[in-house]
């Protein structure tokens, strides 16, 4: 181990690192307008990303009971970094 091998393991690469983009997801009776107005208000905004809620109802109609759990792990990355309006 020689004075170069030193020198470059005290070399550091750059750290590079991805941009945090935040989720605004509308939901609500008026998301259609809202999506719309957000859409408009962050365009050209990398950072910010508008996600229109598409759901209507629940799903489940009847209250059953609940079954193990088939999913090994969670499906969302993360959750998300804003909701509006606020979830009741």
């Amino acid at each position: 181990m020689g004075e170069p091998v030193i020198k470059e393991l005290l070399v550091k690469e750059p750290v590079i690192r991805e941009p945090v983009v935040k989720e605004l997801v509308v939901t609500g009776p008026l998301r259609g307008r809202l999506f719309d107005l957000f859409t408009h208000l962050y365009a050209g905004r990398s950072d910010v990303r508008v996600i229109l809620d598409r759901r209507h109802a629940e799903r489940r109609h009847q209250a059953q009971p609940a079954t193990a759990q088939r999913r090994r792990a969670e499906r969302r990355r993360r959750p998300p970094a804003w909701i509006f309006p606020p979830p009741d």
